[in-house]
């Protein structure tokens, strides 16, 4: 254990510990942290391993939080992780990932700052079937999902959820065919089905048992799709495709108008068993268009090529749910039509409008050729993308009165030498407005040549820089990496977020001196806009931040660092952690300080370098807690 202070807490005896191998499959953890002012928290963390089969954790954590200012809280938090050998029950698997806490738990943990910002928490367990190794078409998915929010206390179920799919199928094929297959058989048909159970309750209040029942829906849906690959026509790809789909609902909702209070505040629910379906059809078009643009012998540049994809596609969609829908009286003088599916909870209703449209897009990739150094072979020519993609989509309705093309929507995407990745994409209204900021029914390309009024955009930046040796990873990379919760070294997904957490919060004793300097630096801007009525124009809703991570070497002894973000539309800084370490040979000083925030603190560490001798350490750690 080592030792640390807390203003809401006091002195500290933290992470005292006990080991103990139950059999040889099952072992447990147990840590401790005791406060002098009364708090104490206490983490349990069984683990079980069955080798070629299984292996998983399990993990209890008790927050006993008694500050001086205010009443005592108990919290918790509930983990487990497992995961099956693929190889013990080929074509079954099993997986679950959990993570339950109560509302104030992540708010009231000690010395993380990062986890005290966390204010979702989600939790999945799977089990999956598939009989394709038994020459089966078919495979089974059944999950159980959790969603909280631990500002406003609500938690979402979903228990459970079943998937049935049934592979594309070729009715018309033969087991045994020879020669050319003819196009009819190309003919394919499959399925897939859903169903899903769904609850919601708030922890802060009572009853969680009656809200569980209270807010219980469910559904099903199923959908049969029916496709046919033909053959390319020259260049040109077409696809024609059928799709049956039906809902099945739980409740009928029923508004009617309430002429005490003025409004359509009269709901009366028939439970059962309804239906409703749809039907569509569609085609599809889509082809590759190359060109080259070649220079001369004694440029560097050998070549630039431009791709473009256009697709594009024809659908119908007829209305049959004309009798789910009724008129009902939503004010003294307006009557709307709704659906009786309405507000569901799961699914949304079909609509009732005919669909008869078309949707268009272009996709465009730019990359160029270039000599490689001192190598005049082909092999050491290198490519060059200058744009990975610059895209346009819409879509168009034949059928409807008005407003038949769609907002247009605008992207891009590239990746500059191979260092700055930067994204962006805007959304257009292709109709004018009124005064009132209501759209016309008349696009603004017929008056000036433009794609329409910008309604939203955003860009966001990534990149990242650093020297000496390019193939050694710092700590933030190497937290960064994919972790499946249970990990091939051994380590187990609790044992993995505290080593994360305590080197996010104490970088200084991770530093790298091998690496002179990093920095990793990402930038977003949100842009959205809204119509003023009073200014009759519209108003920028502007959002931009900056997230920073830095390091350098003074000396080949002395090292400083810093990380944090800044929102440049607040002006205001978010999180900021700041260190300086000192490589004192065979031990290493490390001084970590976050200033701002949630949570403040400051520590002092002196200890040996060799990973086995770490927990030799003098210690001086103080935190301040702002709730």
């Amino acid at each position: 254990p080592s030792f640390t202070a807390d203003e809401q807490r006091g002195l500290a005896l933290e992470n005292l510990g006990y080991y103990k191998i139950i059999t040889q499959n099952w072992d447990v953890i147990t840590r401790g942290t005791l406060y002098s002012y009364g708090s104490w928290n206490l983490n349990i963390n069984p683990r079980y391993y069955r080798r070629y089969h299984f292996q998983g954790n399990i993990g209890l954590s008790i927050q006993n939080f008694k500050p001086l200012d205010a009443p005592k809280t108990m919290t918790y938090n509930f983990t487990w992780s497992h995961s099956t050998d693929s190889k013990a029950r080929p074509g079954v698997s099993f997986a679950a990932n959990v993570n339950v806490a109560s509302t104030k738990f992540n708010a009231q943990r000690a010395n993380s700052p990062q986890l005290n910002f966390q204010n979702q928490l989600n939790s999945s367990i799977t089990y999956t079937k598939d009989w394709s190794k038994k020459n089966k078409p078919y495979n089974i998915s059944i999950s159980a999902n959790h969603n909280q929010n631990s500002v406003n206390g609500l938690t979402n179920l979903n228990l459970p959820d079943v998937a049935f799919n049934i592979n594309t199928q070729y009715p018309f094929r033969k087991k045994e065919s020879t020669g050319e297959i003819k196009w009819y058989e190309n003919i394919g048909i499959g399925y897939q089905g859903n169903s899903k159970t769904l609850t919601s309750f708030y922890d802060t209040a009572r009853g969680i048992g009656g809200q569980i029942v209270d807010n219980l829906k469910y559904g099903a849906q199923h959908n049969i799709p029916i496709t046919l690959s033909l053959p390319p026509l020259g260049v040109i790809q077409i696809s024609p495709s059928v799709s049956y789909q039906e809902t099945w609902f739980q409740q009928k909702l029923v508004r009617s108008y309430n002429a005490t209070t003025l409004k359509d505040d009269t709901i009366s629910l028939r439970k059962g068993l309804y239906t409703a379906r749809q039907v569509s059809f569609g085609v599809g078009a889509s082809t590759r268009i190359f060109g080259m643009f070649g220079f001369g012998k004694n440029s560097k540049v050998k070549a630039i090529r431009h791709e473009i994809r256009p697709t594009l596609s024809l659908n119908y969609t007829p209305n049959v749910n004309e009798g789910n829908y009724y008129y009902t009286k939503v004010s003294a003088t307006e009557t709307r039509q709704v659906s009786y599916f309405e507000n569901s909870g799961i699914y949304s209703p079909y609509s009732n409008i005919r669909n008869g449209g078309m949707s268009f897009g272009i996709d465009n990739n730019v990359t160029m050729k270039v000599k490689g150094k001192g190598d005049t072979s082909a092999a050491a020519d290198k490519k060059i993308t200058l744009l990975d993609g610059l895209s346009i989509n819409s879509s168009y309705n034949f059928l409807a009165d008005s407003f038949q093309l769609a907002p247009i929507a605008l992207s891009a995407r590239t990746n500059l030498f191979e260092k700055v990745n930067i994204s962006a994409g805007a959304s257009f209204n292709p109709y004018q407005i009124d005064a009132q900021g209501r759209p016309k029914n008349r696009l603004v390309l017929k008056d000036k040549f433009s794609l329409g009024n910008l309604t939203s955009a955003n860009v966001s930046l990534q990149t990242s820089f650093k020297g000496g040796d390019k193939s050694k990873k710092t700590a933030t990379e190497k937290l960064n990496e994919p972790n499946n919760g249970l990990r091939d070294d051994g380590i187990t997904q609790d044992e993995y977020q505290r080593d994360a957490a305590y080197i996010q919060n104490n970088p200084a004793e991770f530093a790298d001196f091998e690496i002179p300097w990093n920095i990793d630096l990402s930038y977003s801007l949100t842009l959205s806009k809204n119509f003023d009525v009073a200014q009759a124009s519209f108003k920028n809703n502007i959002t931009q931040g900056v997230t920073f991570n830095a390091a350098a070497n003074l000396t080949p002894k002395w090292k400083v660092g810093a990380n944090g973000s800044y929102n440049l539309s607040d002006k205001k800084l978010g999180l900021l952690s700041m260190y300086i370490t000192r490589d004192l040979h065979c031990w290493q000083m490390a001084i970590n300080i976050t200033p701002v925030g949630l949570s403040r603190s400051f520590s002092i560490n002196i200890a040996p370098k060799s990973p086995i001798l770490r927990d030799l350490k003098v210690n001086r750690t103080r935190s301040f807690t702002d709730f």
